[in-house]
């Protein structure tokens, strides 16, 4: 690229039809340095659109065919609009082009994601999306799924995102903001990938269900269960909560009042951070009932829980049929400890969780 490279610059209404798009080669041996957009960018076509050069937005931007989608191959700053339409699709997606960047696309305070279609991050891209207003979308994926020379997908997201799904196939999410899963959405965490997860909430108002992959928790992750929302565990894997100094930055679990969290009948998961349970019932697996303290014979069936415990109610319950093996603290805090996995969970086989509880239905 030399420093008379040329520069595309958008001023009006420019259109993308039939797949076209916007390669870094401008002929003669030059390459693009960078395509600037202050009008508007309608991409009409029902294939994908790839846009292979640095790209910035500060006007509009608007995928307006179902089945069809933009492709920001490269590295880009943006301050204006993105609007999706259902079926429609926004990738950060790093070129396949020897030599070409990580396509690291940074979403600036007054910028804006919205529209009832997806963003997708794959490997090589990184979405990092500044504190400003709140995003709405269809949906978002990061699929790690076929990392580039370790360059894994990533998103760092320092705002409030509200998604109907969630599809995470691995790779790094964190930040300071908040990513909801709205009520009737889904959150599919079931391929085989490493998922690693800083700083960010998620909280879940519709189904999610961990079915594969080892999820590492580090400091300020946590998910939690809301009212309606549903945590499926159907993984063999393991959840780990990496230590941390500042008690309020520790990873947790959280089930709040009208939440569930439930394990798959074959699912033998461990679950190294807390889990906090303050949901609508306590029910154990009735094919695993707990022993009495102290051993011999195996206590009557624990009492159902309803409504929302107080930590005294759900601490006389844990304690009439955990006896030493489950601690509360906290009110209703339950705390992992896989050191008693062993003792715990001895013989009784995909009822045992890692703290030496019996898995059942939570929440």
């Amino acid at each position: 690229m030399t420093a008379n490279s040329p520069v595309i610059s958008n001023h009006h209404n420019w259109q993308m039809k039939d797949g076209a798009g916007v390669r870094r080669s401008a002929g003669a041996g030059d390459l693009l340095a960078a395509f600037n957009n202050f009008g508007w960018l309608r991409v009409n076509t029902d294939n994908t659109s790839k846009i292979a050069t640095p790209f910035n937005n500060s006007g509009s931007v608007t995928v307006e065919t179902a089945g069809g989608g933009l492709e920001l191959q490269s590295k880009g700053e943006h301050t204006g609009s993105f609007d999706v339409i259902f079926g429609a699709s926004l990738d950060v997606k790093k070129s396949g082009m020897v030599g070409a960047a990580q396509a690291i696309n940074a979403f600036r305070a007054a910028s804006t994601v919205g529209g009832r279609g997806s963003v997708t991050v794959s490997a090589g891209g990184t979405l990092v999306a500044d504190a400003g207003a709140e995003w709405t979308v269809g949906g978002l994926t990061l699929d790690n799924t076929n990392p580039l020379l370790g360059e894994q997908a990533s998103v760092k997201l320092d705002r409030t995102a509200t998604v109907g799904s969630f599809i995470w196939k691995g790779g790094l999410f964190k930040g300071t903001g908040q990513l909801k899963v709205a009520q009737n959405g889904v959150a599919d965490l079931t391929d085989d990938e490493t998922r690693e997860f800083e700083g960010v909430p998620l909280l879940v108002r519709g189904a999610m269900t961990w079915g594969a992959g080892d999820i590492n928790m580090a400091e300020g992750a946590n998910v939690i269960v809301d009212q309606f929302g549903v945590f499926n565990v159907n993984a063999n894997n393991k959840i780990t909560a990496k230590h941390t100094p500042n008690p309020l930055m520790v990873p947790f679990i959280a089930v709040r009042a009208g939440g569930v969290m439930q394990k798959g009948a074959a699912a033998t998961p461990t679950i190294g951070p807390s889990v906090q349970n303050r949901g609508r019932d306590v029910r154990p697996d009735p094919r695993h009932p707990v022993p009495r303290r102290g051993g011999g014979r195996r206590g009557p069936p624990r009492r159902r829980l309803v409504g929302n415990a107080d930590g005294g109610q759900l601490r006389r319950l844990l304690r009439s049929g955990l006896g030493a093996q489950g601690r509360v603290r906290h009110g209703d805090v339950r705390r992992a400890d896989p050191g008693r996995r062993a003792r715990a969970g001895a013989g009784r086989g995909d009822g045992a969780l890692a703290c030496g509880m019996t898995w059942g239905r939570y929440g």
